[in-house]
């Protein structure tokens, strides 16, 4: 808990909280004690850059009555009392845990900045008695808790949050990314339940469609909405004004500052943004690795994705950064190459025209997927003769590498590691992810079919939310390759220090 006790500017709290992160992990509860309750001072709290992980939550009510669940407290600049003193007082609040409170005494800048005038003589909190406000709010960050923040205190009586529902996210950007709606509701209720306990009641709704309640229900006074939601905000008024009911006033929050040191994303989006914030997952670890390395053995990942995802791209990226590939696609040639067993058992199940070339001829894959396309029995039949063949050449590929004292990465590309269940060949999985509208122009562009027949190849596939509920992580192809690369190179490096304990080396171009 931070405790500020003088009066404080923006410059000013700005050093506070990158203080108070260097002590902190996690939730950072922030009292100003001098501060009047007003938007104003919900936006300054929120708009500050902080350290990336810091979750910073401005305190609605009495300081005291959360001193109890927090196990520490910096109190800043109490200037009447000496360092002793302050955590004397500070242990009055935290009963039971004498001497966790540390006094902190930061300079103002010289020459002093004047005050922030956070007052507001229109605005009184609990104005409106029944208040809505909508999003996503997908990994909720600075801009959604002003939102949320302004709203629990605009209202007096009822507080409706609208939270969008699946059938709504398909042109999010990396929209299998989205927390669920029970995880996204979860937050939303967990932040407002602990900045404002003794507020109003806090009535979550998902959302089927774009307007919500307050476009069907009359028993609403007010609607606070971002720059970005505002647009929606006007529909809702039209609707209202359509059923006869009168127009909401909207109160417009502003857009909240990106974090200190956040990578830029390839978006073309200035505030902080959930849409960001699910970029930047793109590399990083989304789940521990299914198993542990094994030394002097190699480190195996599964590269897969969807058709049209990028997966070769992101494969020869791998390869160029040190990686060996096994690329399974390749072996399956290999498996039907003539005098195989495979081969001949193929040519038993699906008859000689799969071979025009007569029973010691190549196998036209095109006759043979022609064949099992539309049928899914001979397409499990088909799976069941060729599948373990791919999977016994694959690892052959995997263990007959050189023998080097630097850490083994072998990347196992395959389209159907899922639906295979080559994953336990794997200590982790990498995905490539695309939106099914790119992949349909991709398949279209590349391949030549047509957007029917596209569409009707990703279906026979599994979903990318099928697929992520294995990735340890999730890559995407959709912008520049710069971006791209940045991505892998990001897994990559991650992968070498925290995986295998190794360094990136003059040969991964790094």
């Amino acid at each position: 808990l931070l405790l500020v006790t003088q009066a404080i500017t923006r410059h000013h709290l700005q050093r506070l909280l990158r203080l108070a992160g260097e002590r902190v992990r996690g939730r950072l509860y922030l009292c100003l004690e001098r501060a009047p309750l007003t938007p104003r001072t919900i936006s300054l709290c929120y708009s500050q850059p902080t350290r990336p992980g810091l979750d910073v939550r401005y305190l609605h009510s009495d300081w005291p009555k959360h001193a109890g669940r927090v196990c520490d407290l910096l109190m800043h600049d109490c200037p009447s009392l000496s360092p002793g003193q302050a955590v004397d007082l500070a242990n009055r609040y935290l009963a039971g845990r004498p001497g966790m409170a540390e006094a902190l005494t930061v300079e103002h800048p010289e020459p002093e900045e004047p005050e922030e005038d956070l007052a507001d003589p229109d605005w009184r909190p609990d104005q409106f008695a029944n208040v809505a406000l909508g999003g996503t709010f997908d990994r909720l960050h600075s801009g959604h808790k002003i939102l949320l923040a302004t709203g629990a205190l605009l209202a007096s009586r009822v507080l409706t949050i609208g939270i969008t529902g699946p059938g709504l996210l398909g042109n999010k950007v990396l929209p299998d990314l989205i927390q669920s709606y029970r995880e996204r509701a979860a937050a939303v209720v967990d932040f407002l339940a602990d900045t404002r306990p003794d507020g109003p009641v806090y009535h979550v709704t998902e959302l089927a469609e774009p307007l919500g309640p307050p476009a069907r229900q009359a028993d609403y006074q007010a609607l606070v909405a971002s720059p970005e939601t505002r647009s929606g905000c006007g529909r809702i008024n039209a609707a209202r004004t359509a059923a006869g009911w009168p127009e909401l006033p909207v109160h417009c929050v502003p857009f909240a500052q990106e974090e200190e040191g956040a990578t830029p994303a390839p978006i073309n989006e200035t505030k902080l943004s959930s849409s960001t914030g699910r970029y930047r997952l793109l590399g990083a670890p989304l789940r521990p690795p299914l198993r542990p390395p094994v030394p002097g053995r190699p480190y195996v990942l599964g590269l897969t994705g969807g058709s049209g995802s990028g997966k070769s791209s992101v494969g020869r990226r791998l390869a160029g950064l040190g990686a060996r590939v096994v690329d399974c696609d390749r072996l399956g040639h290999a498996a039907y190459a003539p005098g195989t067993a495979c081969h001949r058992r193929l040519l038993a199940e699906f008859g000689p025209e799969i071979a025009p070339d007569g029973p010691d001829g190549a196998i036209d894959r095109k006759a043979l997927g022609r064949r099992v396309f539309a049928d899914q029995s001979a397409r499990q039949r088909l799976n069941d003769i060729v599948w373990p063949e791919i999977r016994r050449l694959a690892l052959e590929a995997v263990h007959s590498g050189p023998q080097s004292a630097s850490p083994d990465v072998v990347v196992l590309d395959a389209a159907v590691l899922l639906e295979a269940e080559w994953q336990c060949l794997c200590h982790e999985v990498w995905l490539c992810l695309i939106p099914k509208r790119e992949a349909v122009k991709r398949l279209t562009e590349r391949d030549g079919l047509t957007e029917e027949a596209a569409q009707a190849r990703l279906a026979a596939q599994l979903t990318d939310a099928d697929r992520l509920s294995w990735a340890s992580v999730a890559l995407c192809t959709l912008w520049e390759p710069e971006a791209t690369q940045a991505q892998v190179e990001l897994a990559w490096k991650r992968l070498l220090r925290e995986r295998l304990g190794a360094t990136p080396g003059p040969q991964s171009n790094l």
